[in-house]
């Protein structure tokens, strides 16, 4: 079993792969397993996935909002006018 990755150290890999090092070469540079650096790659794929589906829903969700506030007040002022 391996010593545990520094926080900075698993970051430092993680961007030299991002930035176009294999996961061959990190390994063997930062003596880290390529299973390893593979599994850290894939967490931050699902990562960044679960964060645009839900920035996707929370627009959705903004622009409901925002229609049915629109709708109110459009509403009110035809109330307003009647009155």
């Amino acid at each position: 079993m391996s010593l545990p990755t520094s926080p900075e150290v698993r970051q430092e890999i993680l961007n030299t792969v991002k930035g176009g090092m294999s996961t061959v070469e990190a390994a063997t540079k930062y003596n880290v397993a390529q299973s390893t650096i593979r599994k850290w790659m894939r967490e931050i794929s699902s990562s960044t996935r679960t964060s645009t589906n839900e920035l996707q829903k929370t627009r959705k969700r903004v622009q409901f909002l925002e229609q049915v506030i629109l709708e109110l007040v459009l509403e009110q002022k035809a109330q307003t006018y009647k009155g």
